[in-house]
Parts: structure tokens; C-alpha cells; sequence
């Protein structure tokens, strides 16, 4: 990942975007197997933009630590308005994004469905860095969140233009 989540109260908003519903933030899981949505990259200095972002900083975070991929993409979709600051201070950008779980990105992949049911896929090692080299190659930014091939498994990535 770029460079490790500052500890901002980082804990806390991690809490907070598990248990806040929409008033506040909610973790995305996609409920379809891929959404779009428009949503805040940090672009700058992390430790700033967490600071500008108070407790919806946690969505950058993965259990405590930084979320697997190539971007600061967050874990639940942030509006403008939410990122004001951010923007003000030239520390991110709103960009275009899907969420998926495993299945999604499956998809998205071309690869075939697989014979599991369910939220939860099995995955091996093998096929975690196989799935992280194609969403690579295939997109201009992504970021994982979650156990992969869990429920909780949440793809966010950009599309290569």
C-alpha cells in the first residue's frame, strides 16, 4: 500500500464506520455484486486529509492497518461535501469508482463464476495474488478491504480510461 495509516484516533473511526449507520458512515459492502459510485482518492499527505476527515478517516483504514492495493480509495463512498477540506487543501480528488465483493470482480475479471454460494468464495493464496494482478493490470487504482473470499470482502477500484 502507499505508506502506513497514521494513528489519528485511527482505532476509533474504524469502530465508527463499522457500527454508524448513514448519519454518520457505514461500511460499504456492496450489496449487488458491483456499484458505481463517485468517491474520494487521497492523493497528499495522508496524515493531513485523515485529520481534515475526522471519523470518516477510518474508511481507510482495514482492521487497523492499510487496506491492500495501489490507491487511498476508502471502504465507503465519500461525497463532496464530506471531502471539502480535502479538496480545498489539494490532498485528493473525486474520482469514479466501483465497489464489488468477490463475485463482482470475478466478474469484472471475465473469469468464471465459481461453485460457491453465498457472500463467502474460496480463495488460495495462489488465486488471492492471481486476482490482485489482474485487477492491477486492468485498472488505474484499486484497493481491497476485508478477508478475501469473506462477506465482508469489498474490491474499490478505477477503471483504466
Amino acid at each position: 500500500m502507499v505508506s502506513g495509516m497514521v494513528k489519528f484516533g485511527v482505532d476509533k473511526c474504524i469502530a465508527m464506520c463499522y457500527t454508524r449507520g448513514r448519519a454518520g458512515v457505514e461500511l460499504a459492502r456492496p450489496q449487488k455484486e458491483i456499484e458505481m459510485a463517485k468517491t474520494l482518492e487521497i492523493t497528499g499527505d495522508e496524515s493531513r486529509a485523515w485529520e481534515l476527515l475526522g471519523e470518516l478517516a477510518g474508511c481507510y483504514g482495514d482492521n487497523g492497518g492499510d487496506p491492500d492495493g495501489s490507491a487511498w480509495l476508502p471502504s465507503q463512498t465519500i461525497s463532496e461535501d464530506e471531502a471539502e477540506q480535502v479538496l480545498e487543501a489539494g490532498l485528493g480528488r473525486m474520482v469514479e469508482v466501483m465497489y464489488a465483493n468477490d463475485a463482482g470482480i470475478r466478474n469484472w475479471l471475465g473469469w468464471p463464476p465459481t461453485d460457491d454460494q453465498g457472500d463467502e468464495i474460496e480463495c488460495d493464496e495462489t488465486e488471492i495474488e492471481q486476482m490482485q494482478a489482474a485487477v492491477e493490470d486492468k485498472t488505474a487504482a484499486w484497493a481491497h478491504y476485508g478477508g478475501y473470499g469473506v462477506s465482508d470482502s469489498t474490491w474499490v477500484f478505477v477503471r483504466k480510461a
